[in-house]
């Protein structure tokens, strides 16, 4: 596969993992959440404090 074969594929990925939050209160699906997450990892941010900014 070349890289625009797999461009995108994270969120695809990240949709089937199963959403433990309450219905009440959800602001962001999972999905975003895991997917900004991780970006943040890979650009090199390593503490919760800055990866949650």
């Amino acid at each position: 596969m070349t890289g625009a074969e797999t461009a995108g594929g994270l969120p695809e990925a990240l949709a089937v993992l199963p959403d433990p939050q309450a219905r009440r209160g959800v602001r962001h699906r999972l999905t975003v959440v895991v997917t900004a997450a991780v970006c943040a990892v890979v650009a090199g941010y390593r503490s919760y404090a800055v990866i949650a900014e």
